[in-house]
This record gives structure tokens, C-alpha cells and sequence, in this order.
């Protein structure tokens, strides 16, 4: 009995020997599953700090963007005054040089009048004389 006793505590310790080492196996892979969560969480973290960047740069380009924008629209609104502006000038000029062509037209007509005068003078002061 002593030799069944003496076997069933050898089966025993093999056991608990065993038990014992899947245990120590089970703790070891329970580190490993910590140390691997411990980075998962600290990639999270380090993710959402990099969102929170991201999104600070994606509302700083917006704001440039919108700056840009209104610069366009000014940059438009200019052209636009300018292009009014050279349509006006340039109907000025039209309405100058179409008063000019008048003008030159009835300089001519009194150069015309003044040189008949001439030609009537000379006739008068040669009657004058005549007589």
C-alpha cells in the first residue's frame, strides 16, 4: 500500500508539477497580452494626439483657405471697378474724338470763310481804289 500510496503522491506532484507549469505559462502569455495592450493603448494615445494635430492643420488650411477666397474676391471686385473704369475712358475718348472731328470740321469751314473774306477784301480794296 505504501508503493500505491508513494505513486499516487508521485502522480499527484507530476500533476501539480504540471499544473504548475502550464500556470507559469498561462502568466507568462497574460505579461505578454498586458505589455501588448499597454502599446495598443499607447498607440490609441499616440493616434489621438495625432488626430487632435491633424485636425488643428486641417482648421488652420480651412482659415487659408478662406483667406484665399476673400482675396479672390477682391482681386475680382478690382477688375471688375478697372474694367468699368477702361469702358468709361474709353467711351470718353470716343465722345473726345467725335468732338474733335467737329471741331476740326468747323476750324475748316472758318478757314474756308476766313480765306473767302480774304478774296472779298482784296476785291473791295481793289474797287477802292479803282474808283
Amino acid at each position: 500500500a505504501t508503493v500505491k500510496i508513494n505513486d499516487m503522491i508521485n502522480q499527484i506532484s507530476k500533476s501539480i508539477a504540471a499544473v504548475i507549469d502550464e500556470t507559469g505559462k498561462v502568466i507568462a502569455m497574460i505579461q505578454k497580452q498586458s505589455e501588448a495592450t499597454e502599446i495598443t493603448v499607447n498607440s490609441f494615445r499616440e493616434i489621438e494626439r495625432n488626430s487632435d494635430s491633424v485636425s488643428q492643420k486641417a482648421e488652420e488650411l480651412q482659415s487659408i483657405v478662406q483667406e484665399l477666397e476673400n482675396a479672390n474676391r477682391t482681386i475680382i471686385d478690382s477688375i471688375s471697378t478697372v474694367s468699368a473704369i477702361s469702358e468709361e475712358v474709353a467711351a470718353h475718348a470716343v465722345d473726345t474724338l467725335g468732338a474733335s472731328e467737329k471741331n476740326l470740321a468747323i476750324v475748316e469751314d472758318v478757314i474756308i470763310n476766313i480765306n473767302s473774306l480774304g478774296e472779298l477784301s482784296d476785291v473791295l480794296r481793289q474797287k477802292l481804289v479803282e474808283d
